[in-house]
Parts: C-alpha cells; sequence; structure tokens
C-alpha cells in the first residue's frame, strides 16, 4: 500500500514536471515577438525602412541625422510603361511617391529634399508627387524642401509648390504655371507619306479617313481640321486643370490667383524675378537648400549626412533641357488627340 502511494506521488511529480515545463516553452514561444519587437524597434519598421537602401553622398557618414535626396529630374510621368526597364531620363511620379512611403518608416530620415530638374510632364505624374509630400509630412511632421537645380517648370513646379519651401538656385528657370494639350497638327497639300507598313508612297493627293461611331471620336486626324465642338471640348478640359493648378498655387504660395491668372501667367521666370513673385522663397546653392532642411528638422550645424535611394546611385537620371517636351505629353504624330493627354508642361 505504501508502495503505491509513493509510484502515485511518483507519477503526479512528473505530470507536474512535464505541464509546467509545456507552460514555460509556450511562455517562452509568446516572448519571442516581444523580444524581437523590442531589440529591433518593431517588425512593421524594420520591413518598411528596410526595403528602401540608401548611399551617403555628402556629409558625415557618421551621423545619426540623415536627409534624404530625391531626384526629380527629366520629364514627369506617372510610373513607367515596363517596369523593369524604366527610362532614365524620366522622373516618374509613383516611385517617388514609393520612396517616400518606405522613408516615412525610418526614423533616422530628419527630412527630406526634392533636388528638381524638370521641365514638367504629366498631370498625373506630378500630382502624384505632390500627393505622396502631403502624406509623408501628415505621418511624419518632418520638414520637405525643394532644390531647383536647373528648372521646375510646369508640372515639375506643382511638385516643387507641395513642399515647405522651395529654394532655387542661380540661373535656373521658374514657373511655367500652364496647361497644354496637342499640338494638332493638319496636313493639306501633302504629296508623300512614309508609310510603315507601305515604306514611302507618292502621289498627287492624299486620302485618309476613318470609320467611327461616337461624335469626335477621330478628333486630331491630322488630315481634317478640328471641329468647333472639338476644340472646345478640349480646352475645356485644359481650363478645368488650369484651374485646379492655379487652385494649388494659390493655397499653397499665398498668391492671389487673380496674381497667378493675370500677372504670372504661363511664363518661366529667373530666380530673381520668381522671388519677386512669390514664386521661391530664396536664392541659393545646394549647401542652402540642406541647409534650410536640417534647421527645419533642428539639426545643429551639418550634424547630417545626405542620402539618395541606392538605385539612384548606381543609375544616375541625366536631365532633360529646360523647355523640353515630355514625350508622352506631346506627340504630333499620333492619329487620335485622345492619346495625349493634357500636361503640366512647358
Amino acid at each position: 500500500m505504501r508502495e503505491r502511494v509513493r509510484s502515485v506521488a511518483r507519477l503526479i511529480v512528473r505530470r507536474s514536471v512535464m505541464i509546467a515545463g509545456t507552460t514555460w516553452l509556450v511562455l517562452a514561444l509568446l516572448a519571442l515577438p516581444v523580444a524581437g519587437f523590442a531589440l529591433f524597434g518593431g517588425p512593421l519598421k524594420s520591413q518598411i525602412s528596410d526595403t528602401l537602401d540608401y548611399t551617403t553622398v555628402r556629409g558625415d557618414d557618421s551621423s545619426s541625422n540623415r536627409i534624404l535626396a530625391l531626384s526629380v529630374k527629366g520629364d514627369i510621368d506617372g510610373e513607367p510603361a515596363d517596369a523593369a526597364n524604366p527610362d532614365p531620363g524620366v522622373a516618374y511620379g509613383y516611385t517617388i511617391a514609393d520612396q517616400l512611403e518606405k522613408a516615412a518608416g525610418d526614423d533616422g530620415i530628419k527630412a527630406v529634399v526634392l533636388v528638381v530638374d524638370s521641365p514638367g510632364g504629366t498631370i498625373y505624374g506630378a500630382r502624384a508627387i505632390a500627393d505622396a509630400v502631403d502624406s509623408y509630412r501628415e505621418k511624419t511632421k518632418r520638414p520637405v524642401i525643394t532644390e531647383v537645380a536647373g528648372a521646375a517648370d510646369s508640372g515639375a513646379y506643382w511638385a516643387a509648390a507641395s513642399t515647405d519651401a522651395i529654394i532655387a538656385d542661380y540661373g535656373t528657370d521658374i514657373g511655367s504655371i500652364g496647361v497644354i494639350s496637342g499640338p494638332f497638327r493638319t496636313y493639306t497639300g501633302v504629296t508623300s507619306l512614309n508609310d510603315p507598313v507601305d515604306g514611302q508612297v507618292t502621289a498627287a493627293n492624299i486620302s485618309s479617313f476613318n470609320i467611327t461611331a461616337g461624335a469626335g471620336k477621330d478628333e486630331g486626324d491630322p488630315y481634317r481640321k478640328l471641329t468647333p465642338e472639338e476644340q472646345a471640348n478640349i480646352q475645356r478640359g485644359v481650363d478645368n486643370d488650369y484651374a485646379a493648378f492655379v487652385s494649388f498655387v494659390a493655397t499653397r504660395r499665398h498668391i492671389a490667383a487673380d496674381t497667378i491668372r493675370g500677372k504670372i501667367g504661363a511664363y518661366s521666370y529667373d530666380p530673381t524675378t520668381a522671388l519677386s513673385l512669390k514664386l521661391i522663397d530664396k536664392i541659393g546653392g545646394r549647401d542652402a537648400a540642406f541647409g534650410e532642411a536640417a534647421m527645419r528638422a533642428g539639426i545643429k550645424g551639418d550634424d547630417y549626412q545626405v542620402v539618395e535611394p541606392a538605385e539612384a546611385s548606381a543609375t544616375a537620371s541625366p536631365s532633360a533641357p529646360a523647355g523640353q517636351s515630355a514625350a508622352a505629353c506631346r506627340l504630333p504624330n499620333r492619329v487620335a488627340a485622345k492619346q495625349a493627354p493634357r500636361c503640366y508642361n512647358k
């Protein structure tokens, strides 16, 4: 009897130890994510910040304060037709927006500077950048500055106007607050046509027509003039987009809409004139722009490093000359005007 009691007691102890061991194991497994969060700053934050690799391009690389330089150089478009092969001479609005979203998850980024050298481009590409700047500031409460490093015209100026301050380098072009759709070319008396199928065709007269359904479906056909109704329809779209542009600049730059429409117009200005018109905040070089960003971020002196996305360092984007038209905006040889979008383009 005594031996049986001892056997039962040993069994109870063994089971208790097993239960206790299992409990500790479960608790330890549950504690792993918490420990990981404490050690590594949280899995979500690490995932976001680690997806954007940075390269230090100037400044003190030992500083914990980073200012992110984002390139807005060349014609502005929304996104590449082939994501695997983007055009290095185009600034893609949604690519820049993605970079800003990722940077918002990195507490080491204290400010952002848009380095702009662009004649403008598509409306949706320019607005993608501006919307991303607003979203970044709302999430982080950190400053975003524009450095005009060549030109900030049309859509590029829309993007610049979304930031906290615009600093223009010497000899730059700023402004061109306007909208364009076209050009719409009409060919009369044509006697030759380089046809992609039949090759060079020469004749006394060339006849071209489209079989369509729906009024205005073939507007922009270069072998006929636009009808008054078609011109009015296109003008209405341009006017609506221009109104949005004027309203945006008026609100962000604290300039009366009537001043933009009447006095400033769609001209491009030198930095001195742009400053007098309140289109920019300062005239200065790159040091002035990054110094302004550091000051607004509460960084003392030059205790910061300037970084840019690693992919930007690997493939430098050539700048489009000021005044060059975005390919996506001006397509004179397209038959249908609907395929040539309205653009914020100089």
